[in-house]
């Protein structure tokens, strides 16, 4: 096997097991996801020990792959690849593929098989969406890739903005967690994490805007709205 070489984008290739040479069989699991999530490819009936040329395109209308690695077929031409931390956008979700190239000796042939994925953006929301003062308030983001440390912005009715940077980091596993009244136990999923804003009973009434994006201050940067209504 040969190892795939990252910068930021996990590949990880691991060829497992041979067949006729007319089937070159490539299949996705899950075909839907978010940063968090891990692409599994699982290839069958390709040439056994040959090498195939693995390209990862960040969109379906991209025409250079953002990264492109070889990996080897076993004895019985099955071949499996892990796609972790996938490229995605703040606004909307994307279509990716995978696609395999393999020049197949036994047929004198070419075969590419590409498998389409779709990506989903980051997402944030607060729990309950308004209520008056006093309301505990639980603001959730999820989609992040496992690991990373967020910062939220929050801006008030007055125009005042709030900087919040004890998040935890989102999780690398997902978890429950002891929130307390009314939520209880909250499940926090892999690429999730969560801050609870406790009630408050002298905070303004109106829309506060919050913003969460990457520590760092690149990536993606998502928004939402909490309302405090009329007591």
């Amino acid at each position: 096997m040969r190892p795939a070489r990252t910068v930021g984008l996990a590949l990880v290739a691991a060829a497992l097991l041979a067949a006729p040479a007319h089937a070159h069989n490539v299949k996705v699991t899950p075909k839907a996801g978010d940063a968090s999530t891990v692409f599994v490819f699982k290839g069958t009936k390709w040439q056994p020990g040959g090498d195939i040329l693995a390209q990862y395109y960040s969109s379906e209308s991209a025409t250079q792959p953002f990264r492109t690695l070889v990996l080897l077929t076993q004895r019985n031409g099955k071949f499996r690849l892990r796609l972790s931390r996938p490229l995605f956008t703040a606004a909307f979700g994307v279509a990716q593929r995978m696609c395999f190239t393999q020049d197949d000796s036994r047929v004198g042939r070419r075969f590419r098989k590409c498998k389409r994925f779709y990506v989903d953006p980051p997402t944030a929301r607060f729990w309950p969406s308004a209520g008056p003062p006093g309301t505990p308030f639980l603001f959730m983001t999820s989609g992040w890739y496992p690991g990373m440390r967020l910062t939220l912005d929050l801006t008030r009715p007055d125009g005042v903005t709030e900087t919040y940077t004890d998040m935890d980091p989102t999780r690398r596993r997902g978890a429950f967690f002891a929130v307390g009244e009314p939520f209880g136990n909250v499940f926090v999923r892999k690429g999730a994490t969560a801050r609870l804003f406790p009630g408050d009973t002298g905070v303004l009434v109106g829309d506060y805007l919050a913003v969460v994006r990457a520590a760092d201050g690149t990536g993606a940067e998502i928004r939402t709205l909490v309302t405090v209504t009329p007591p």
